[in-house]
C-alpha cells in the first residue's frame, strides 16, 4: 500500500511549465497470492487551476487483476483486465450549453485471455475493450474516457484514421480563419491515437518457429458507442450532429483491420542483440465513416500501412 502528493510539473493536460497549477494525490493497494493472482487499486485526484483562470476537479479509480488459470508443461493460461471510472467536473471544457463547466464522468476498461502452447511455440491472444463516448458533445456533460495513447491496439484503427480524424476536427473548430475565438478545452478533442468512445475486440496469434523468428497475425474489430460528431461541420449544419463527411445519423461500425508482421532477432555480442521488426495491415472502413451521395469529400474504402524498425538492445 502507498500514497502521495505532488505538483505536476507537465503532462499531457498542462503543468507548471505551463503557467498552471496542478496538484495530484494518489493511492494504490497491490495484492498477490504467490504468481497465481494478484489484484490492485489505484485511486487519483486532481486539482488544477489553469492559467487562464479554468479550474478541473476530478477524480481517476482503477482496478486490475491478472490470474494464471493453468501452467503445466504444454500449456500456460492467463486472465487478464483492468477498468477505470473517471468523475469531477471542470470549467476548462465548456460547450454553448454549459458555460460554466460540465460534470466529467467516463469510464473504460479491457480483458485478455493469453493461451500458451509451449511445444510449437503458439500464443494466442484475445482481448475485448472499451472506453465511453459522448453521444452529445453540447450538453453540460462530458463522457469521454481514453485509454494511455501508448497502449496500442492494432496498427491503423486508432493510431491513424480515429487520430487524424479528431485531429482534423479540433483544428478546424480552433482556426483562427475561421472561428473567432476556439471553445475552451479544444485540444482535449484529439484522441492522440487512444482508444475511446468505441468497443473493440481483437485476436492475435504469435508464433516462433526459430529462435530467431517470431511471426504475427491479428484480427481488429470496433464499433463506436456514440457517433463520431465534427463539431466544426455540426455548426454549419446548424447544430445537427454530423460526421467528419456531413452525414447524418452515421452507423456506429467504425471499421476492421488485418495485421500481420514479423521480428528478427540476433545476439551481437553477449550483452548486445539486434531486432528487425516488419508490422503492415489493411483497414476496412465501417458505416460509421460514410459520406452523403453528393458528398465531395469521402473517405477511402480502404487504408494501407507498413513500418519497419530496427533496435539495439542492451541485456
Amino acid at each position: 500500500m502507498g500514497a502521495g502528493v505532488d505538483v505536476v510539473f507537465r503532462d499531457d493536460f498542462g503543468g507548471l511549465i505551463e503557467g498552471d497549477v496542478p496538484l495530484e494525490a494518489i493511492f494504490f493497494m497491490l495484492y498477490r497470492a504467490e504468481d497465481v493472482f494478484q489484484m490492485g487499486v489505484y485511486i487519483a485526484y486532481r486539482y488544477q487551476w489553469f492559467d487562464e483562470g479554468d479550474m478541473l476537479s476530478v477524480g481517476a479509480y482503477d482496478m486490475f487483476f491478472r490470474w494464471r488459470i493453468m501452467e503445466g508443461e504444454k500449456v500456460k493460461i492467463e486472465l487478464m483486465g483492468e477498468g477505470a471510472i473517471l468523475e469531477g467536473k471542470s470549467d476548462h471544457l465548456r460547450t454553448l450549453n454549459a458555460p460554466d463547466g460540465v460534470h466529467v464522468l467516463g469510464a473504460g476498461g479491457a480483458v485478455r485471455l493469453d493461451a500458451l502452447w509451449k511445444p510449437a511455440s503458439v500464443r494466442i491472444v484475445a482481448e475485448a475493450g472499451a472506453a465511453s463516448g459522448d453521444a452529445d458533445p453540447l450538453d453540460k456533460k462530458a463522457r469521454i474516457f481514453s485509454f494511455d495513447p501508448d497502449y496500442n491496439v492494432g496498427l491503423i484503427a486508432y493510431e491513424e484514421v480515429m487520430a487524424g480524424l479528431t485531429a482534423g476536427s479540433a483544428q478546424r473548430v480552433s482556426d483562427p480563419e475561421i472561428v473567432g475565438r476556439p471553445p475552451a478545452g479544444v485540444e482535449l478533442l484529439a484522441t492522440q491515437g487512444a482508444v475511446t468512445n468505441s468497443f473493440y475486440w481483437t485476436l492475435n496469434v504469435i508464433f516462433s518457429p526459430l529462435d530467431f523468428l517470431t511471426l504475427k497475425a491479428g484480427y481488429l474489430d470496433v464499433w463506436l458507442i456514440a457517433p463520431l460528431t465534427d463539431l466544426y461541420m455540426s455548426t454549419l449544419r446548424g447544430g445537427i450532429a454530423v460526421n467528419a463527411f456531413g452525414l447524418e445519423d452515421p452507423g456506429k461500425h467504425f471499421g476492421r483491420e488485418v495485421d500481420l508482421g514479423a521480428e528478427f532477432h540476433r545476439d551481437l555480442h553477449a550483452r548486445v542483440s539486434l531486432s528487425l521488426g516488419f508490422e503492415g495491415g489493411v483497414f476496412v472502413k465501417g458505416e460509421a465513416l460514410d459520406s452523403p451521395a453528393d458528398s465531395a469529400v469521402v473517405f477511402p474504402d480502404q487504408i494501407y500501412k507498413l513500418e519497419a524498425r530496427v533496435s539495439l538492445n542492451w541485456k
